[in-house]
């Protein structure tokens, strides 16, 4: 099926058509017909009134003109022209077939510039593609051709067609009009039906007769919104045969001047674009408007031929192609030497600039403006760019990072020139890389291609933008553990110790072979790697160190106790003289030692301050002996306290276990070492010493009790746990506040002097030590539950025998993370999230460690981890917010944590920054830098207190010694581990 294109013939006719004679003129006496011209704004109603107040009638109204036709009394002629809003009053003359008038289009082009030089279009041969041209006095036909199937006949059977004519070439013969290019060769090529309407094949037909019939201008007044290779290509032919190819713009420009309306073949690079113009230079409201207009032309209520030798106004970007191409005929007759391509260019030369500086989609250069044509016309050797280059080929850099790249354009001549400014830059992908002017700035990880372009010229850059190395976590080692503190044998015998480093973030590594051993006796024990051999009878202790942390092991080697001695027998003598008997001392009865004990079972010290520690000595028999100088000495951490023949000195904050050894007994105690108060307290008056007291009864503790083996609690729960003393002879002492307690996860729940406060959910295990003695219980934390009613009050239960002592309790296993996408280095950080129930990853199977996280989400896992309430938060006032985060996002804005990209702008779906999460959590936590300032280079002033605050508080350490990476958007895996540590 052909395609159809429709002639963009007027969409209004100001008058009918008709026949000019002198039978159309009516005499009134009373009343006189004029044509008056209002001011341009003019309402219809205004000019009605002030035609009626002068006592006339309208009798005509002409579209898009504020100009009407009246009869108005002859003597309200002068009053009328006296009207402030009337510009001018015209009679309406009578036109004769021997009068004939110039439409407004001829003056305001300034085309009898030309004429009155004597050019006048003659020998220039012009095509009209349009509905045919009509017999007509005022026109004269050279030729043409019918291309349609109905006809053979090129006359015009629509009248657009004959109008288009006679704005190009109406003749000079004092009859009518007079045409732009009045002696030109006008051919007639109809391809245009009685409807308007065309099929594109008579188009191109009609196209190929121009070109073999070596036309020099081609005007078509018509056109299309569909594109076709076809036609494109028909018009390309013409234009690169050397022939002008004039087209109307289109008739669908927006009253506001916006979009891309134009049409095809107006469109096309090789088809000259005109827009139409009113007599205010202004464009018409219809005229089509895009980046294809070329130049402006008249185009309302223009007046011409019209079928059956009538004439008509007619308005349209169809009238406005014919001036552009007769003022193109003008041109060829006086430069006949110049080419299509330098004739464009005089025609762009020589037009009036309207609308925005330079070539805009309304006007394109400008109102068509003819002159004498008599000036030479000096064109330059075409010397067209052949090349573009840029500075560089690729760029390879971090988020943040800024390059400038300069583009030089090469012409065919050699001729080189810088045209950075000038060309047009893009981007393939604007989240990799943006560009402006040839500045390049990385955007964010990945790749893209940077293309700049200058005539049809094209150059290109490779951007790469690597991700980054997952960021180093500092994880020192925080303590050191070994499976036995105490070894009891005999010489010979080996035993093999597994030392562990704990390490900040909970990792625990076996490092026996890393470790370094010491013997303080090797008479007494070796040890290789952890491998401890005894070769000796005594005491001695066996220290293991790793990365500044130390543990011990007390070694017991006893002597066997000795035989009791026996006289010997004598044999059977004769009985000898009687002499006196001789009488053997016995061997004392064997006295172990039963137990040691300190003076002290814990203290607290400050560092610097030395503490006298006694040990005792008990023996089986009640005998007690001050063996303080004889007893071996250790401590487990000598960064935090020393010892040596019981003088413990304090050396730094944090806990240690003094221990005591002597003939295979050992005992310990706790020593807590806390910083001095700022201001020192006097000193104390010395008290007189106490006088001694004698020893009491020996009375061991057999076992040590907590109230509860176990319990659970919600968050934020804090229960009190009592500890007693149950000692061999029954009596029974609260040991709470001299107990030492400890908690194996203080994210789920701390304790101090037996109070135990809820403060994660999760398992744990609370430890309590007092004398030598531990117990263990397992404390339970869940989320907070609805409250529910108190109960009644019960009764206290009677009191009930202690229980026998009950194994210890295995602590809860923790729930394993089946993630395949988490290293060693994130574990940590991501089973604290999902053991607390802050996110449970992308999948069943990943984690999503390397995924950039968006803002929203980022939102959820904050206010989850912050314990904000999500339910009752005001609304945020931002509408791009899914309703997932909706409650995340209020929660954190009302509490000052987080703001939007506006006032209505989450940017929900913006990758988050690593420089927007330190903002973020500086506020979330309240983070201080304590006067710490790193020495990152790409911090700016906005970000430096919040990235301060993060690397004085151990949460970073950056992506490199000279980098944090503010633009770098963070990832799930980064985020996790900043969360973790925080919560430390």
């Amino acid at each position: 099926m052909k395609k159809t294109l429709y002639a963009l013939m007027a969409l209004t006719l100001l008058f009918p058509a008709y026949n000019v004679n002198l039978a159309s003129a009516d005499a009134d006496a009373e009343k006189k017909r004029v044509l008056i011209a209002f001011e341009e704004n003019a309402s219809n109603q205004e000019m009605t009134q002030s035609i009626a107040a002068a006592g006339g009638e309208v009798t005509e109204r002409y579209e898009d003109m504020s100009v009407v036709a009246a009869t108005v009394p002859e003597t309200a002629v002068h009053e009328l022209a006296n009207d402030s809003s009337v510009l001018e009053v015209e009679e309406d003359i009578v036109v004769k077939l021997n009068y004939q008038r110039e439409d407004w289009g001829i003056s305001y082009t300034n085309t009898d510039t030309p004429w009155r030089s004597g050019f006048s279009g003659q020998g220039v041969k012009i095509a009209v593609i349009d509905s045919g041209i009509s017999p007509h006095e005022d026109l004269e036909i050279a030729g043409g051709i019918s291309t349609v199937g109905y006809t053979s006949s090129y006359d015009d059977d629509q009248g657009h067609g004959t109008h288009v004519a006679g704005i190009l070439g109406a003749r000079n013969n004092r009859v009518g009009v007079k045409g732009v290019a009045y002696d030109s060769d006008i051919y007639a090529v109809k391809a245009f039906n009685e409807e308007g309407s065309a099929y594109l094949s008579d188009i191109v037909e009609g196209i190929n007769w121009a070109v073999s019939n070596n036309m020099d201008i081609i005007n078509l007044s018509a056109g299309t919104q569909t594109d076709s290779s076809i036609f494109r290509s028909a018009i390309d032919r013409a234009y690169n045969s050397g022939v002008l190819v004039v087209a109307a713009a289109g008739n669908d420009g927006a009253s506001d001047g916006l979009g891309d309306s134009v049409d095809y073949p107006a469109r096309y690079d090789n088809a000259i674009a005109v827009g139409a113009l009113d007599r205010y230079s202004k464009r018409a409201s219809f005229s089509s408007t895009g980046p294809a207009v070329e130049v402006a032309a008249p185009g309302s209520a223009i007046l011409s031929t019209y079928i059956d030798g009538g004439y008509a106004y007619i308005s349209g970007t169809s009238m406005a192609a014919p001036y552009t191409a007769g003022q193109l005929a003008l041109m060829k007759e006086a430069y006949p030497e110049l080419s299509n391509d330098q004739l464009r260019q005089v025609l762009i030369e020589q037009t009036v600039d309207l609308g925005a500086d330079g070539r805009d989609p309304l006007f394109g250069y400008g109102a068509i403006q003819a002159s004498s044509f008599t000036e030479p016309i000096v064109i330059e050797e075409p010397n067209p760019v052949t090349a573009l280059e840029i500075s560089v080929d690729t760029l390879t850099g971090d988020p943040g990072e800024s390059f400038q790249v300069t583009a030089s354009s090469v012409r065919e001549n050699g001729d080189r020139e810088i045209v950075t400014d000038a060309a047009e830059w893009t981007s393939e992908n604007p989240a990799v890389a943006t560009v402006t002017d040839g500045w390049v700035e990385l955007a964010g990880n990945g790749d893209t291609t940077i293309r700049a372009t200058y005539e049809e010229q094209e150059a290109v850059i490779v951007v790469h933008v690597p991700e980054p190395e997952p960021e180093p976590v500092a994880d020192p080692v925080v303590d050191l553990e070994v499976n036995e503190t105490r070894i009891l044998g005999e010489p010979g015998e080996v035993v093999q110790i597994t030392a562990t480093a704990i390490h900040k973030y909970g990792n625990r590594v076996i490092v026996d072979d890393e470790a370094a051993w010491t013997s303080a006796d090797p008479s007494i024990a070796t040890v290789t790697a952890g491998r401890v051999e005894l070769t000796g009878y005594g005491s001695t202790t066996i220290t293991a160190s790793f990365e500044g942390e130390e543990a011990t092991i007390v070694v017991n080697v006893p002597e066997p106790l000795p035989e009791p001695a026996v006289a010997p027998t004598p044999p059977p003598e004769a009985e000898p003289d009687p002499e006196p008997e001789l009488v053997v001392d016995p061997e004392p009865e064997p006295n172990p030692i039963h137990r040691l004990l300190l003076s002290e079972s814990s203290f607290t010290a400050t560092v610097g301050e030395t503490i006298d520690v006694t040990a005792t000595a008990v023996y089986e028999n009640g005998e007690r002996q001050n063996i303080t100088t004889e007893a071996a000495w250790s401590s487990a951490k000598r960064a935090v306290a020393t010892v040596e023949d019981g003088v413990v000195e304090a050396t730094g904050p944090g806990s240690t276990t003094i221990s005591a050894t002597y003939q295979g007994q050992s005992v310990g105690m706790t020593v807590t070492v806390e910083e001095p108060a700022a201001t020192p307290e006097p000193e104390p008056e010395p008290e007189p010493e106490p006088e001694p007291t004698p020893e009491p009864e020996l009375n061991l503790i057999n076992e040590l009790e907590l109230s509860e083996s176990s319990f659970t609690a919600a968050i934020g729960e804090t229960v009190d746990v009592t500890a007693t003393a149950v000692y061999e002879n029954g009596d029974r002492k609260a040991v709470t506040d001299e107990a030492a307690w400890l908690s194996s996860r203080r994210s789920v729940a701390t304790v101090e002097n037996g109070r135990v406060e809820a403060v994660g959910s999760g398992s744990t295990i609370i430890t309590a030590t007092y004398e030598g003695e531990t117990v263990r219980m397992t404390v339970t934390v869940q989320e907070p539950a609805a409250p529910e009613p108190e109960p009644e009050p019960k009764p206290e239960p009677e009191p009930t025998p202690e229980p026998d002592p009950t194994p210890e309790p295995e602590p809860t296993p923790e729930p394993e993370i089946d993630f395949q996408d988490v290293p060693t280095f994130y574990a940590p950080a991501v089973e604290y999230l999902v053991e607390n129930e802050v996110t449970q990853g992308v999948s069943e199977t990943e984690f999503g460690v390397t995924h950039n996280i968006i803002r929203a989400d980022a939102a959820v896992l904050i206010a989850r981890e912050l314990g904000l309430n999500t339910e009752t938060a005001p609304p945020s006032g931002f509408t791009d917010v899914p309703d997932r985060a909706a409650g995340a996002v209020n929660a954190l804005k009302a509490a000052g944590i987080i703001g939007g990209k506006s006032a209505t702008s989450f940017g929900s779906y913006d990758p988050l920054t690593r420089g927007e999460m330190a903002i973020i959590l500086q506020r979330a936590y309240d983070l201080s830098a304590g006067g710490v300032s790193s020495s990152f280079t790409d911090v700016s002033d906005r970000y430096r207190s919040a990235v301060n605050a993060l690397v004085a508080n151990d949460v970073t350490d950056g992506v490199s010694a000279t980098r944090y990476g503010v633009a770098q958007n963070i990832t799930r895996g980064q985020l996790a581990v900043f969360l973790y540590r925080l919560s430390e």
